[in-house]
């Protein structure tokens, strides 16, 4: 199987009391890294702390996650441990979709398509409306979006444009507002999260993975980003040994080819940022201008001495839904490892090898990247929710196995194959 994204660039590089509770102990529980908890039947162990200069670094004795561990595997049921509600995206001409980030609030829903037009869907997946202004002039971005994101309360939209090193911010309906200039020596990519009323959030991976050691990594290279004027205030975490989730290659032709696996170390959880370095061992939350550790990854190699990447693809009150992979990334053949989810249970301090499977007939995990995975990370998504993305095809090819049932089943049997992708919304329950 071929999980992987090959992308030939072609030089360019891209209520109430029980919910105050909730949140009341949330904080709690990270302020306190989780409860000096280990996770399985590991010891107690004072870690030492990654190279930062925050309070955080108080914070000793964290739960560890052994990526070489034996841990027992389980399927759960989607809907036994959360709310699942199918979204069907309204497809028109300007609201095509593709399989791209998805952002998700309240009240909308919003992505980018590879013709870079904007689109906006209410959350019943009614299209809104949909803008596109790409060219080189300074109110336009160009045919590459490399990133976006939103800030909700200003009603503006984030578009970085890496090949002219700015971000463009518009209003939702895509008024100009202002350029956001940003070092040519920096490349964000789609690592932009909105952070806070004044700040976005950004990871520079500029040359990290390529094959070319010519040119110095940024040890450094997490960032606030000025909603103002762009200006970059560096986030207290350095880095010696960088690496990510991709690999920089040339052709025979000389263009530039990038292979990425999809795991971002980097992702806006609820209202939290996450930074799981894979050069580290420890994993942070980012909070209030603080470094939060939450979580220590132990043996990040396999047998035959390849980094094994882990992130965190959903973090709810309860759960921490790991996803790893074995950095073996095959060129030649299009290939890599498979990917291999783990499901920690904070209330019982217990991992296992995980596969949620939908009980409409999906696995919500253990999924091709045609279909992509049950995300946080990959998504941006309110606290305690998660996103998939199923493939009109692919449910109509599994409508006709025989293998879809329920609400999901009834919308497969309804679509064709030029539609847009139906979204899984699941919310966690308490």
């Amino acid at each position: 199987m071929s999980w992987v994204k090959f992308d030939l660039l072609l030089g360019r590089m891209d209520s109430s009391a029980r919910l105050i509770l909730r949140k009341t102990m949330k904080k709690l529980y990270l302020l306190f890294a989780l409860g000096a908890l280990v996770a399985c039947t590991a010891s107690p162990q004072k870690e030492k702390p990654a190279s930062v200069n925050t309070p955080a670094e108080l914070f000793t004795g964290l739960p560890v996650f052994d990526l070489q561990g034996q841990y027992p595997k389980k399927e759960i049921i989607l809907q036994d441990i959360a709310d699942v509600r199918y979204v069907v995206l309204e497809t028109g001409d300007s609201s095509l979709v593709g399989i791209r980030t998805i952002l998700m609030t309240d009240s909308l829903i919003v992505t980018v398509n590879k013709k870079s037009d904007v689109i906006f869907f209410d959350k019943s997946g009614k299209h809104l409306h949909s803008f596109n202004h790409t060219g080189m002039s300074g109110e336009e971005y160009g045919d590459v979006v490399s990133g976006y994101c939103i800030d909700e309360k200003k009603r503006e939209i984030f578009i970085y444009d890496g090949l002219q090193s700015r971000i463009q911010v518009y209003d939702y309906g895509g008024a100009y507002r202002r350029t956001l200039k940003l070092p040519q020596n920096r490349m964000f990519a789609s690592s932009i999260f909105e952070y806070d009323e004044n700040f976005l959030f950004g990871e520079d991976y500029r040359l990290v993975d390529s094959q070319d050691g010519k040119y110095p990594v940024n040890k450094t290279p997490y960032y606030k980003i000025s909603k103002k004027n762009g200006k970059l205030t560096s986030i207290p975490i350095t880095v010696k040994e960088r690496i990510r989730d991709g690999l920089s290659y040339t052709v025979g032709d000389g263009a530039f080819g990038y292979v990425s696996l999809l795991m971002s170390p980097v992702a806006r959880l609820g209202s939290d940022i996450l930074i799981a370095d894979y050069s580290l061992d420890t994993a942070y939350v980012y909070r209030d201008d603080h470094l939060i550790p939450l979580t220590v990854r132990r043996n990040h190699t396999s047998e035959n001495n390849i980094p094994i990447l882990a992130t965190v693809d959903v973090m709810t009150g309860r759960y921490l839904l790991w996803y790893t992979i074995v950095k073996d990334i095959d060129v030649k053949n299009n290939h890599v490892s498979d990917p291999v989810a783990y499901l920690y249970d904070r209330f019982t301090n217990e991992y296992c090898q995980v596969d949620l499977v939908n009980r409409d007939g999906v696995s919500a995990t253990n999924v091709p990247i045609f279909q992509m995975r049950l995300s946080a990370n990959y998504h941006v998504v309110p606290e305690n929710y998660a996103i998939q993305c199923y493939p009109a095809e692919k449910l109509i090819e599994l409508n006709g196995q025989g293998k879809l049932k329920g609400e999901l089943k009834e919308i497969a049997s309804k679509l064709n194959d030029e539609d847009n992708p139906v979204l899984i919304i699941v919310k966690f329950k308490e």
